[in-house]
């Protein structure tokens, strides 16, 4: 007799109640007793993370027991917590999946779909790397991307503030320290997305085995930091996997992890500003292609300049390249032409020489094609720097022609420059 009509039988008999009777209803086909566990198959559903193995106090037997039966009904596994032993059964047994020896895991085939969300993991010093590869391997089978960024402790406080530009564009940062325990502190004062710290047991003596760190980190003046056990990378990264599930899909990572999707790549320089534009477009921004997207907030500004009839011509000395222009500015066009070591490096020489705007450099520059085939269209990036500021202000341009999406990244930087600087002023 199957489960569903032996639960049918004992209802009808009277042996057990109508409420539990639905209650066990419930449970049919979303758990299994297997003797020596009952493996909970709906938790994905539930709680947006499958159930995983931990693997300590467990014998090679019952470890590989609960493996094979989850591997059967999911087609995927993740085990925590192994040693050497436990980790090479689970090899011999499962010759596809991954063996993490430092981090003590184990995963067994891959989560549905592109890896979604960008969790930062940052570890105090290379003695905490077992517990950072811990959690990036769980949020890796749990569908997140996650990076490690090793030996950024507070002994040498350049190294975290170096990584501010990175932590900054992910939709949490995990933080594992040791000894005293105060690199979660500083990360939490630096980043506005959630920080999530995880003490290690790293240290000497009065480190009382990550107890200190522990203490540290509850203490933290870094209002809003969510602290996780002593060693416990799984539990770090299953905290971030609840985060991101509430958040997606408006964590910037998120949105950034779309753009690699779809062969985008963003200068490191630019993701303040594309920050900045995202919060100020909320959801639209997911509403619109990439394209779409940095037509609208970086590409086609009209004001308060523009160029028109953008064309190459002959230079005079032959080794540089020569190009001629429509600048239009306060209700006046001008003429310009320039000439330099490539057309935009031309057209920069033109603007600066023309005193038409403040003096500016040319920064940055990268171009990509944007699908395939000759019409694909070109998505350029540029970015200025006035002459008497470190400032740096991007722009995008949008083109099947590389001259064209260029030099309208060039205009869009200077556009984007200049209304800061009347924001600013207006302000």
């Amino acid at each position: 007799m199957d489960a569903a009509a032996n639960l049918i039988a004992e209802t009808a008999a009277g042996r057990i109640s109508l409420g539990e009777a639905f209650a066990r209803a419930s449970l049919l086909g979303k758990s299994a007793d297997i003797g020596c566990a009952r493996l909970d198959y709906d938790r994905v559903n539930r709680c947006g993370m499958p159930e995983f193995i931990y693997g300590a106090g467990k014998s090679v037997e019952e470890l590989l027991k609960i493996a094979s039966h989850m591997v059967k009904t999911c087609g995927r596994a993740m085990a925590t917590r192994l040693d050497e032993v436990r980790g090479r059964a689970m090899q011999s047994a499962f010759p596809d999946g991954e063996w993490d020896s430092a981090a003590g895991t184990f995963l067994i085939g891959t989560p549905a779909g592109p890896e979604r969300g960008t969790v930062a993991v940052l570890c105090a010093g290379t003695s905490d790397m077992p517990v950072a590869r811990e959690a990036v391997n769980t949020l890796r089978f749990c569908g997140i991307h996650g990076e490690i960024y090793c030996d950024a402790g507070v002994a040498n406080i350049g190294r975290v503030l170096a990584l501010e530009s990175v932590l900054r564009r992910a939709d949490a940062v995990i933080v594992a320290a040791g000894m005293e325990g105060a690199l979660p502190s500083v990360v939490g004062g630096l980043i506005p997305c959630p920080v999530i710290a995880v003490p290690t047991s790293v240290g000497y003596g009065a480190a009382m085995n990550g107890f200190a760190a522990l203490t540290g980190m509850l203490n933290s003046c870094a209002a809003g930091v969510t602290v996780v056990n002593i060693d416990n990378g799984f539990g770090a990264a299953c905290a971030a996997v609840r985060m991101l599930r509430q958040s997606l899909p408006l964590g910037r990572g998120n949105f950034l992890s779309l753009l690699v999707e779809r062969g985008i790549r963003i200068p490191e320089g630019m993701c303040f500003q594309l920050e900045k534009a995202l919060h100020d477009s909320g959801d639209g921004a997911y509403k619109k292609s990439p394209v779409e997207f940095f037509r609208e907030k970086f590409a086609d500004l009209s004001a308060p300049c523009r160029m028109s009839e953008y064309c190459r011509v002959a230079s005079a000395s032959g080794e540089q390249s020569g190009v001629s222009f429509c600048w239009h500015m306060d209700g006046s066009v001008y003429d310009l032409c320039g000439q330099g070591n490539g057309p935009l490096s031309a057209v920069c020489n033109a603007l600066n020489g023309s005193r038409l705007v403040p003096e500016f450099q040319l920064a940055d520059f990268s171009a990509q094609m944007f699908g395939d085939g000759a019409g694909a269209p070109v998505l350029a990036f540029a970015a200025v720097r006035s002459g008497i500021s470190e400032q740096v202000f991007y722009g995008a341009g949008i083109h099947t022609n590389f001259d064209y999406a260029a030099v309208s990244a060039l205009v869009s930087a200077l556009n984007l420059r200049d209304l800061a600087k009347n924001e600013s002023v207006e302000g």
